[in-house]
């Protein structure tokens, strides 16, 4: 499993395609109590998704804190990312509390499902 945590570093932005040369899938995480930031990081998931060699690479965006009173729902998510106007990846979102451990198993799950497709 290659993982690359390169989070909102803004320098390494425009080198997320050549990091994900090669993989298997992506796994987008998105803070999402963090309403101000959803726009910057749909641009982002849409700017890489433009690379051409992760065309058919699934994408698992991950909404994260969902422990946050006034987190945003996965459909909020979905709307807000545009997610629905992706046909070159297929995708789904996993709301997950990383920090309370609620519904890791999600991402888990998605991971073994994935991997035997």
């Amino acid at each position: 499993m290659k993982v690359w945590d390169i989070g909102g570093q803004v320098q390494y932005r425009q080198e997320w395609g050549m990091y994900t040369k090669g993989c298997d899938c992506i796994i987008y995480l998105v803070d999402a109590s963090n309403r101000a930031a959803l726009s910057t990081a749909k641009k982002e998931l849409h700017l890489l998704l433009e690379h051409r060699d992760i065309n058919n690479i699934p994408l698992l965006v991950v909404g994260n804190k969902i422990d946050v009173p006034g987190h945003m729902t996965e459909k909020e998510i979905i709307e807000g990312m545009n997610l629905d106007y992706i046909t070159t990846n297929a995708w789904a979102v996993v709301m997950i509390s990383a920090l309370q451990g609620i519904n890791v198993t999600g991402v888990v799950d998605w991971l073994i499902k994935r991997s035997k497709e």
